[in-house]
């Protein structure tokens, strides 16, 4: 059952898939539709789920179930990757590919390769400034408070302790 993104508990388990560039508005518009198709029927063991999706950022693709009504299952879970590798087929965009960190700076998003993660750093590409999305988040409440942080906040620390040796 698809309910408002604004309605979904801060307790939501969220999915977040990431797009390697920026959606234009058309593919926007297909995903929201299509995307509302797919959460109106998810269910999991024959079971509705409470969800809902949305697009943020023109390139990250939010999804969230409210797992106090039903949980998602193991099946449920295969369903959703299997409806964003459909995506990604119609689109030929990728959004499951976990080597891409996503940065925003002066309102730019931009991504990085994990292995050229030290090298944007020594060119002065990612500062410790530098926002980072953490899309290994799994609830609403972390979504709001700590998706985006400053990257010297998260794992990539120690790329900024590297530089000042």
């Amino acid at each position: 059952m698809y309910t408002s993104f604004e309605n979904m508990p801060l307790s939501s388990r969220i999915w977040i898939y990431q797009a390697d560039r920026e959606l234009t508005i058309l593919e926007q518009e297909q995903i929201i539709s299509e995307l509302k198709n797919f959460l109106e029927n998810w269910t999991a063991h024959q079971q509705t789920l409470k969800a809902s999706g949305k697009i943020e950022y023109n390139r990250f693709i939010i999804i969230a179930v409210d797992e106090s009504v039903n949980l998602a299952s193991g099946c449920s879970i295969d369903k959703q990757v299997h409806f964003i590798q459909k995506l990604e087929s119609q689109l030929q965009v990728p959004f499951l590919d976990r080597s891409l960190i996503a940065f925003k700076s002066d309102n730019e998003i931009f991504t990085v390769r994990l292995p050229k993660i030290g090298e944007a750093v020594k060119n002065g590409q990612i500062t410790p400034q530098t926002y980072t999305f953490n899309n290994a988040i799994t609830n609403l409440e972390s979504l709001n408070t700590t998706w985006l942080q400053p990257a010297s906040e998260t794992w990539l620390q120690r790329y900024f302790q590297k530089e000042l040796v």
